[in-house]
């Protein structure tokens, strides 16, 4: 959850330092679909522990669009980011994982 936590804030301080361009823009750039759909994606799995995602991810789908919004939570578009993906999976970690973040 931490290294999909530092994911995320690299994403926010992104979209922070894009904000001039993202209002100008009237559809996502390449360059920024990944973070914005991550964010948006994100939203539903950590606004019980982040309640910002909750406002950003509902500014973006004003900026964007209902249907860009949908295609990032279904992941559809597959852009968002695997590790945010995969460290925000219900699995356990392995075994020698946990002992070395114990050490």
């Amino acid at each position: 959850l931490v290294e999909a936590m530092e994911v995320l804030e690299t994403y926010c301080d992104l979209l922070l330092a894009r904000f001039g361009l993202i209002t100008t823009m009237a559809y996502c750039d390449e360059a920024l679909l990944e973070p914005v759909s991550t964010l948006i994606w994100v939203t539903p799995r950590m606004q019980a522990d982040v309640q910002e995602f909750s406002v950003v991810s509902k500014q973006l789908k004003a900026k964007f669009g209902e249907k860009f919004a949908e295609l990032a939570l279904t992941n559809q578009s597959e852009n968002v980011n695997e590790k945010v993906i995969h460290r925000m999976g219900l699995q356990t970690p392995p075994k020698r994982l946990v002992e070395s973040y114990m050490k």
